[in-house]
């Protein structure tokens, strides 16, 4: 999603890079909330547009919630069935605000709220402060072995202060596209550029739970 020398940031789960908002892909999957009057009817409508396996709420007032992975375009086709009372992307659900890298308590981020973060290219160089060692100091000792320490305030590099560093690696910043369940930079950081083995070009099989998404298999990616 970012490359290196981008500015990524995700405001309210909407992807900014350098300032302007990305165009997402349609098939873009984030975890929505749909409220029903009635289960069976529930079942039998999303079946009919081929969104299987919903897990439900507990019941309230007698209406159900169903926790459901939808796509925009989904959405607004789940919101014209008769039996669905409201439908809406929950981009602030408990469990978005699990720890996030850097996982520093300084910063209240979270998978949608995230960053603004300036990836590292090669040749970068950046002022050591203890901001930008609580963004970069992981990567520049474990990809980049530079066995810098921080001590009160210091930076020291061989037993020497230091002020900056140079980068010996450019980074890059990656995405899922399940974006409420998916293991990617928001968890682990940016990944140096010798970590990427290979781009994909195709999606070879693709399913939901046990239903083959036959619309998915052998599609071929940007």
């Amino acid at each position: 999603m970012g490359t290196p020398g981008d500015t990524v940031s995700i405001v309210n789960g909407r992807v900014y890079i350098n300032n302007r908002l990305h165009k997402e892909n349609k098939d873009i999957l984030l975890y929505s909330r749909v409220s029903v009057g009635n289960r069976q009817d529930a079942i039998k409508g999303l079946d009919s547009l081929g969104i299987n396996n919903p897990s439900f709420f507990s019941p309230a007032r007698g209406t159900d919630h169903l926790s459901l992975y939808l796509t925009l375009e989904e959405t607004e086709r789940v919101s014209l069935l008769p039996w669905v009372t409201s439908v809406a992307i929950e981009k602030e659900r408990p469990d978005t605000a699990w720890r996030v890298y850097p996982g520093h308590e300084s910063l209240n981020w979270n998978i949608d709220n995230y960053g603004p973060v300036v990836l590292p290219a090669e040749g970068m160089k950046m002022e050591l402060t203890a901001e930008t060692w609580i963004l970069y100091g992981r990567i520049i000792n474990l990809f980049e072995n530079a066995g810098i320490k921080h001590d009160r305030g210091q930076f020291f590099m061989e037993g020497k202060p230091v002020t900056d560093y140079t980068f010996k690696k450019s980074y890059y910043f990656m995405l899922g596209d399940n974006r409420h369940d998916s293991r990617d930079s928001r968890y682990y950081g940016p990944v140096p550029e010798d970590k990427i083995i290979c781009r994909a070009t195709m999606i070879l099989f693709s399913k939901n739970k046990s239903t083959p998404r036959f619309s998915r298999i052998f599609k071929k990616l940007r």
